[in-house]
């Protein structure tokens, strides 16, 4: 158990807020990129 809190210790402490924000902004990125491409794929077959 003492290994268990030392660990999340050590996570909590490591941990920035902003990677939550930033990784939610870049997966936004990708899948409007995604649609973009699709898309575009779909105006080509035509």
């Amino acid at each position: 158990m003492k290994d268990a809190l030392t660990d999340l210790e050590r996570y909590t402490l490591g941990y920035v807020d902003s990677y939550l924000r930033d990784g939610r902004e870049l997966l936004r990125k990708a899948q409007a990129r995604r649609r973009q491409l699709q898309s575009e794929s779909r105006q080509l077959r035509r």
